[in-house]
């Protein structure tokens, strides 16, 4: 049984005096919490034993706050309790329902944008992808302010595409319009979204083909056999250890320690996609390069000295778009001729895969299990996966830019 109480929260009291008036829920065990109601007093106002404000130029203002509150609270407690959704709703929904009742908000009003984002966002783990969605939160807030999830229609997202456009790319748009939908899903499926028109039946969110970026064998091997400086050259070095370790993902390179590394193999998982294990054979190219760069702490030194790893990724690839012959101007200056001036890291990964399934004619089945892009299906439970054709397919590649 769910019950309610308004008390005066004396545990919270301000530099002022004053104390806030909550509201207590409880119902059943480790299911309770407290809702402030936007009323301070201080204690001598505050009649304990009834509830009620006793004194003070707004008591009967307060009181007749407080009585509506708790006859609305009342209201929606039974109805949630009639259709049962007060036994199996998450207690942080039941809040949520409860805030907006105290905030005035009717049967028919829906949560708000600012709202749903932070309840959603405080369910993520992964950092990353938290500071996705709170960006995307703050474009709405900054064209829109706080608006009602309600009020999202096929027209409100056109024009929210619109507003996009100024300063992203198709697949960026895609991006926080994926998140929106997300956050909408949400909702509905807490059930603080009811009645609505699901604008993404109709809405088709803007997409493009990501560029490639593959290099020819030929240009792998000018960046490998490129005549660098020293300084440059571990950035280059870097490069190539990603396409040596079959178009490792940059950021899993960076994140290896040395119980990754054991019997001539390096076998990790995709942080972004917490997949299977992946097993790369190490071989001569590569083991030089460890070797050449080997880490305390990681199997790589480069996020030794604690820094993070987003940092030495960016470095690189400032580096990779400047490399190439150049001569020195006033004060020693370098004016470079960059050789490959959209060189990223990512362009391992995407060359390795390129140069495997088109010059070295491996299929794609083996290249996507080098890359860790197999899923882990009902097949892949009963079939021990063999790691001959994935060595093979590795030594290939690497052979075919000799």
């Amino acid at each position: 049984m769910a019950t309610i109480s308004i008390k005066l929260d004396t545990r919270s009291t301000k530099k002022d005096g004053t104390s806030p008036i909550v509201v207590l829920f409880s119902h059943g065990k480790n299911r309770a919490f407290r809702i402030p109601i936007g009323i301070s007093l201080n204690a001598k106002e505050w009649d304990s034993t009834k509830g009620i404000v006793k004194s003070g130029i707004n008591k009967l203002s307060y009181n007749h706050l407080i009585s509506t509150i708790q006859s609305n609270l009342k209201t929606k407690i039974f109805e949630l309790e009639v259709v049962g959704h007060l036994d199996s709703m998450p207690i942080e929904n039941i809040k949520t329902i409860l805030k907006r009742v105290i905030n005035g908000g009717g049967d028919n009003d829906s949560p708000r944008v600012i709202e749903m984002f932070d309840l959603y966002i405080g369910g993520l783990t992964n950092a990353g992808t938290q500071r996705i969605y709170e960006l995307t939160k703050r474009k709405i807030v900054e064209f829109y302010g706080d608006i009602l999830l309600s009020s999202i229609n096929v027209a409100w997202l056109k024009d929210f595409e619109r507003k996009l456009m100024r300063m992203h790319k198709k697949n960026g748009i895609n991006i926080h319009m994926r998140n929106l939908r997300a956050i909408i899903n949400d909702a509905m499926n807490r059930e603080l979204l009811t009645n609505y028109n699901y604008p993404f039946r109709v809405y088709k969110m803007p997409k493009e083909q990501t560029a490639k970026r593959d290099l020819s064998i030929d240009d792998i091997r000018i960046i490998r056999d490129y005549d660098a400086e020293p300084e440059m050259r571990k950035y280059i070095d870097f490069f190539m250890l990603s396409f040596y370790l079959g178009g490792i993902n940059a950021g899993d390179l960076c994140l290896l320690t040395h119980k990754d590394y054991y019997n001539g193999r390096i076998v990790y998982r995709r942080q972004k996609t917490k997949g299977l294990p992946i097993s790369i054979r190490v071989e001569p190219e590569a083991k030089e390069l460890i070797e050449k760069y080997k880490g305390t702490k990681y199997l790589l030194h480069y996020c030794d000295n604690g820094s993070d790893y987003h940092t030495w990724l960016r470095r690189v690839d400032r580096k990779l778009k400047v490399f190439g012959p150049y001569t020195l101007g006033k004060r020693g200056k370098k004016n470079r001729e960059p050789l490959y001036p959209f060189l990223s890291t990512y362009y391992a990964r995407h060359s390795f895969a390129t140069i495997a399934s088109e010059d070295c004619d491996i299929s794609m089945d083996v290249v996507g299990r080098i890359l860790g892009h197999a899923e882990k299906t009902v097949t892949d439970i009963y079939i021990h996966r063999k790691t001959k054709k994935i060595d093979e397919a590795l030594r290939k590649v690497l052979d075919s830019i000799k």
